[in-house]
């Protein structure tokens, strides 16, 4: 049986604590950051947020097809306003965030 996700509900179901802290802290910067015209959604059963075109995923490693075997992967699309690209990546938050973050394997 195969993994399908249509709400954030069910997503947090399925991480552990590691990473359900993770997605929701990327969730919350991403939110945060982009214009109010971007929306999100739950596509391939994880976090995907779009405007008129895909700006960024957060995939959690317990989602399959990921890529990855811990922790959590963001990937931005091709994001052509440089201010908006500057201040996702630049946040206080972010910054915050990544210097605090310890993962335990």
């Amino acid at each position: 049986m195969s993994l399908k996700i249509h709400s954030l509900l069910q997503l947090y179901e399925v991480p552990p604590e590691n990473e359900r802290l993770i997605v929701d802290v990327l969730r919350q910067i991403v939110k945060e950051t982009l214009p109010s015209y971007c929306k999100e959604k739950i596509s391939f059963n994880v976090p995907y947020f779009y405007g008129k075109k895909g700006i960024c995923i957060i995939w959690p490693a317990t989602i399959p097809r990921g890529g990855i075997k811990q922790g959590v992967c963001s990937g931005f699309g091709m994001v052509t306003d440089y201010q908006m690209s500057a201040t996702i990546l630049h946040t206080e938050q972010q910054a915050d965030f990544l210097q605090n973050l310890s993962i335990s394997g």
